[in-house]
Parts: structure tokens; sequence; C-alpha cells
């Protein structure tokens, strides 16, 4: 009887292609910010400043998938603003507050991201590429960085949806802080 190497192909099917390995990059990319986020969340349990970068950060992930952009796009773009914050926390262990005139969370959150890919803690090139970028560059002026069309398009949409979200955090702090200073309109 002949070997039936039908199923030969399957692996190699499964195992090539740039979508297998870009899918492979984003669940590495994820499960490596889960793992640091729950960190934080472990190491600063009842600090509300913390707490509330935690939940900051889960606001722009809802907020991402809202976005109208091409499907293969999207998880690169979770993965993102999943991503952006990551030198908030170093920032606040650090100098012990969000203050980026004493040090830019974003040149943290980038060398931190640098050394993981250098160590080979998470993928070079693709979603990890877009991350990288988006995590430095975000909320900063880009024009003369020659950064290519799909990593600017990427630092535009992170820092609108970075911004967006602030924009409704400052508006429910002020609404609380109103709230709690004129209980005569606020019964």
């Amino acid at each position: 009887m002949e070997h039936d190497n039908r199923l030969d192909i399957i692996p190699k099917k499964i195992n090539s292609g740039a979508s297998h390995d870009r899918l492979r990059d984003e669940s590495e990319l994820a499960s490596k910010i889960d793992t640091w986020l729950e960190y934080w969340s472990t190491l600063y349990p009842d600090n509300k400043t913390v707490q509330e970068k935690l939940d900051h950060i889960d606001a722009t992930v809802w907020l991402a998938q809202e976005i109208d952009i091409a499907p293969e796009k999207k998880e690169s773009l979770k993965l993102g603003v999943k991503w952006h914050d990551i030198g908030r926390f170093w920032q606040y262990q650090y100098i012990g507050s969000f203050d980026d005139r004493i040090v830019h969370h974003q040149d943290i959150g980038g060398e931190f991201f640098d050394r993981l890919q250098q160590s080979g803690e998470v993928p070079n090139g693709g979603a990890a590429d877009i991350i990288a970028t988006s995590i430095k560059y975000h909320g900063r002026n880009t024009d003369e960085l020659g950064l290519s069309p799909e990593q600017q398009e990427f630092v535009d949409l992170i820092t609108a949806i970075d911004r967006i979200q602030n924009s409704c955090m400052g508006a429910v702090n002020y609404l609380e802080r109103e709230k709690s200073e004129d209980s005569k309109h606020y019964a």
C-alpha cells in the first residue's frame, strides 16, 4: 500500500505564509502585554492612579475595536493601544507619578519594548514594529521622522484614540469633582 501523504501538506499550509506569522506574532504580543498589565495590577492593587491607567488602557482597546479599519489591521491596532502606555507604569515606579515633564513615558516604554525585542521575548517585524513605533511616538509630532505610511497611520490612530479616551476620563473626573463640591445641585 502506498503511503498517503495528503496530511503532510496540512502543517506546511498552517505554518507557511505571512498571515500565520502575523497571527502567531500578534498572539505572542497579546500574551506578553496581558502578563505585564496583570503584573502592574497586582503590584499596585490599591493605587487609584495606576488602576485608572489600567482602566484607560481597557477603554482604548474598546475604542480601537470600534474603529472602521481593514480587518487585517484591527488586531494590530488593538495591540497598539494596549501597549501604548506601557511606559507609564515604569514611569510611575521610577518617579511615583505620570509626569512627562520629568521623564517621558514614550521614551521609557520604547526602551522597554526595544529590550523585549532584543531579548527575543517579543517578535521583531510586522505588528511588533508598529507597536514599537506607536509606543515611542504616540502623542508626539512625527512630521520629520520619516515614518512609513503604515507606521504613521497607526501612530495617528492610536494618538486619536488615546486623546478621545483621555478627554472622556477628564470629563468624568470633572463631573465627579463638581458633584462632590456642589451638594446643592447634585443631591
